[in-house]
């Protein structure tokens, strides 16, 4: 969010002007976002471009659709029975668990932060009863909760998860965690890789651990003025 979006959730009029100019000489322009396609739809609305060749990518990597209205055209999905580890540490810290699939979050009860949540991203939910028993396939799973209480479970989980997911925060208070080998790097490259675009002729902008993996893989990677000091 902030890289594009300014603290009010708008898009500055300059920035505005050089997507449409970008697009207007060919280039392709991919929204990269952890967000979920439902928060995407009425940012993509005011780009104001041709979107017959352009692409979304959601969920840190999970989910890539082309053109606006978004179709799906790829979906990186796993188990969620397969992260009983992560929900049981999350309830032990006392955080909030939003699992994503489809164009859904998934969620147990809507508490004070995930309410905030799901206002400010306009993100269509589904309660369940118990989250550690919903059987199913998913996207991505976000702990929602104190920052000190995420990196507790972020050490803890290290070891246990090595190998079978990734796991990085988004912001302060989300900490994040998709399938091995699910990011937006990998989802970057495997979109250049369909268009035939070179690698090395691709920019990617970002602000947070999440888009690491994006950065190092373009051609170009570039680090807003706010990002994150690694």
């Amino acid at each position: 969010d902030n890289t594009l979006l300014s603290s009010d959730l708008s898009i500055s009029e300059e920035n505005l002007r050089a997507i449409r100019a970008a697009s207007e000489k060919g280039v392709k322009i991919i929204i990269c976002t952890g967000r979920g396609v439902f928060s995407v739809k009425h940012i993509a609305a005011q780009f104001g471009i041709d979107w017959d060749n352009c692409y979304i990518i959601c969920l840190n990597g999970g989910a890539i659709y082309k053109g606006y209205p978004p179709v799906l055209i790829k979906e990186r999905l796993f188990e969620s029975r397969s992260a009983g580890i992560v929900y049981e540490t999350a309830k032990k810290h006392g955080v909030d668990i939003q699992i994503y699939r489809n164009d859904k979050l998934i969620i147990e009860k809507v508490t004070e932060r995930i309410q905030m949540y799901i206002d400010k991203l306009k993100a269509d939910y589904e309660v369940v009863g118990d989250i550690s028993s919903y059987d199913g396939q998913i996207s991505k799973i976000l702990l929602n909760g104190d920052h000190n209480e995420l990196i507790k479970i972020q050490k803890e989980l290290k070891n246990q998860i090595a190998g079978k997911m990734n796991c990085f925060f988004s912001s302060d208070t989300f900490l994040e965690f998709t399938s091995e080998g699910t990011t937006k790097g990998e989802a970057m490259k495997y979109l250049a890789e369909q268009l035939g675009i070179d690698i090395n002729e691709t920019i990617a902008i970002g602000d947070s651990f999440n888009d690491m993996s994006m950065i190092k893989t373009a051609g170009l990677g570039v680090a807003v003025r706010n990002a994150v000091q690694p």
